[in-house]
């Protein structure tokens, strides 16, 4: 039964640059730099810089070891024009791939330094923002002080007006007893005044009569 192969790590993985570094077959930079150039920038994080400079100074180191051999080779070796030439090509290659190493090292720290002041500006922004929240509670508060002071007012209001409700109604109850009362002092005083007016028409039958009398004595030859 066939074991599956471990699973490669990826660049922004914590374990990767234990497992590029445990490698020592050279086909293992060209894996690192087939992911790096299919690695998505946005993903790119402090485990993606850590890893990828590591892998970097560490392929330098090796580079260096080897151009520092390549050296040694020079003094001891006693070798032919060809071989020679070999090692020139070789160490002229280390070389190359040493500087295009270091420009992978300026993009990299390039990178890192446009997330950081994408991050500072984030930063600012949430600052910004968390003042501007402070802020607006602050007026809430102030206006929701004023909305209360404006309902106690208001039940104040209601309070007083129930109160000359209740006196106005009192008012009217007195009111209408009044009217009342007046209605019947009005009505006596008319029955008064109608008992007066016939009593000053029977005077006034008396008075007629009474002069009719004193005509009648008065009269010649009446007696």
């Amino acid at each position: 039964m066939s074991q599956n192969p471990p699973i490669k790590p990826k660049l922004n993985d914590v374990d990767y640059f234990n497992y590029f570094e445990s490698q020592s077959d050279g086909w293992i930079y060209d894996e690192f730099c087939e992911q790096w150039e299919k690695f998505d920038l946005e993903k790119f994080d402090v485990i993606t810089h850590f890893n990828t400079l590591q892998v970097y100074k560490l392929m330098i180191e090796k580079r260096c070891k080897r151009i520092e051999q390549i050296h040694r080779m020079w003094k001891i070796s006693d070798e032919k024009d060809k071989n020679i030439k070999i090692v020139n090509q070789e160490k002229l290659e280390a070389i190359m791939e040493i500087d295009k190493l270091k420009s992978r090292i300026q993009e990299l720290e390039f990178l890192w330094a446009q997330q950081k002041n994408i991050e500072e500006i984030l930063q600012e922004k949430v600052k910004e923002l968390e003042s501007s929240v402070k802020s607006k509670n602050v007026l809430i508060q102030k206006y929701c002080g004023a909305e209360n002071e404006v309902e106690k007012k208001r039940e104040k209001f209601k309070a007083e007006i129930t109160e000359l409700q209740n006196k106005n109604q009192e008012l009217q109850e007195a009111l209408n007893i009044a009217l009342n009362k007046y209605q019947e002092v009005k009505d006596e005083i008319s029955a008064q005044n109608g008992v007066q007016k016939l009593a000053l028409n029977e005077l006034a039958k008396f008075m007629k009569e009474c002069g009719n009398l004193q005509r009648m004595v008065t009269k010649p030859g009446y007696l």
